[in-house]
């Protein structure tokens, strides 16, 4: 997820390649819906002139290629980007839980860290002091 919204896989903008998935769906679906509407006006007339006779034939062949190409897009494109988004998503889920057991981790050595020069065992260079050395010192 990127500071302006959008997602992105890799150098793919999910939101763009959504809107122009979801715009091509819709005009294949738009031509398919104007031939179901002329086979539907067809049906009413009964019968057809033979030139009519051969555009419906045409339009039949047309509506199998854009059904055809509508699913083969849809199964494709848009189920394949779908599921690399799932993909990275958990990618993302387990980053952030990772992440957030690190920060854990650095909050509690910070906190051992300050338990310890409290009571005066780390050397100013962060190691530890020797109580035998440290004794004999003084």
């Amino acid at each position: 997820l990127l500071s302006n919204g959008l997602f992105h896989i890799g150098s793919i903008n999910l939101f763009g390649f959504f809107f122009l998935s979801v715009e091509k769906l819709q005009v294949l679906l738009n031509c398919i819906t104007e031939i179901y509407y002329q086979f539907k006006k067809d049906k009413a007339e009964r019968r057809l002139a033979y030139n009519e006779e051969q555009i419906h034939k045409f339009d039949k062949q047309k509506l199998y290629y854009h059904a055809t190409k509508a699913m083969t897009h849809f199964t494709d494109e848009c189920v394949k980007k779908y599921e690399a988004f799932l993909d990275k998503s958990e990618e993302w889920m387990s980053m952030k839980k990772l992440k957030e057991e690190m920060e854990g981790v650095v909050k509690e050595l910070a906190e051992n860290n300050h338990i310890l020069e409290r009571f005066g065992s780390l050397t100013m260079d962060g190691g530890l002091r020797s109580n035998k050395l440290y004794q004999g010192m003084n």
